[in-house]
């Protein structure tokens, strides 16, 4: 598989997520679901908690903004441009709109 191959597939698998995330109603980002996550680095220990889809799917997107951030560190030191706002958080931005 070529790298163009790759990256076509990777568009494509983006816009079915696009289109099933603007396609949820308002009803299914409020459905409840449970979480299961590991809490301890010494052992294995999970714990389950109730969420729902909205909260999660809001926590991944500002937890890859958080990854976006560290892309935008290895950019730099690179001597890549990148937007000024790439991996800026929203409330980052929010404070810095006050400054």
């Amino acid at each position: 598989m070529t790298l163009n191959d790759r990256e076509k597939m990777a568009e494509d698998d983006i816009t079915v997520l696009v289109q099933w995330l603007t396609g949820l109603s308002e009803k299914q980002l409020k459905t409840s679901v449970t979480i299961v996550t590991e809490v301890s680095v010494t052992h294995t220990q999970d714990c389950l908690m109730t969420s729902t889809l909205e909260r999660e799917i809001t926590f991944a997107a500002l937890h890859a903004n958080h990854h976006f951030a560290m892309i935008n560190v290895a950019a730099s030191l690179m001597n890549k441009p990148m937007d000024d706002d790439f991996g800026i958080a929203p409330a980052t931005a929010t404070f810095l709109r006050g400054q």
